[in-house]
């Protein structure tokens, strides 16, 4: 019998249309400031019910096309070895400090992690590296940040089950 290890697998969404996603939250927050209806009278709040219920249906499509803009891309956990020498080409010593640079490992690392790009509905999406690279140039730095912090949770997994968790079931 072949006795193999599984890397772990995850996946990460990426909101697409950024300009879409940023009114959204703007409506969001509108519909929570027409929710404060204390001190007012009763125009006043029939008024806001009816302007929050008008920007709720405006809200719902746009939630209803980012979601369409979203992708999500399934990764596989890297070797360490593999994994290892890809930090090491991105980290560099800065007044004795080492230094990671981030986007250049997320262009390293994510290709050889990408097991497949679906997008909103599941449909799989066809990637060049070209067009993988050329979206995570175009990701904003936040959008950077989280996929760094999910493809370090997927090279950094758990070799064994923790005592905590031994305890609980014990």
């Amino acid at each position: 019998m072949t006795v193999t290890v599984q890397q772990p697998i995850g996946s990460h969404d990426i909101v697409t249309d950024l300009n879409t996603l940023r009114e959204t939250i703007i409506l969001a927050d509108r519909i929570s400031q027409l929710d404060k209806t204390g001190g007012m009278t009763e125009a006043e709040t029939s008024t806001a019910r009816e302007e929050r219920d008008r920007i709720t249906s405006q809200l719902r499509d746009l939630v209803d096309k980012v979601r369409e803009s979203t992708i999500t891309i399934r990764l596989r956990g890297l070797r360490s070895s593999e994994w290892n020498q890809y930090i090491l080409q991105c980290t560099r010593t800065v007044d004795g400090k080492p230094v990671k640079d981030g986007n250049k490992l997320l262009r390293l690392a994510v290709p050889s992690m990408v097991e497949g790009v679906l997008n909103h509905t599941g449909v799989p999406i066809t990637m060049s590296d070209t067009d993988l690279n050329t979206l995570l140039e175009s990701l904003a730095d936040t959008q950077s940040y989280e996929l760094l912090q999910t493809i370090q949770t997927l090279n950094s997994p758990a070799v064994s089950l923790p005592k905590d968790v031994t305890r609980l079931t014990a």
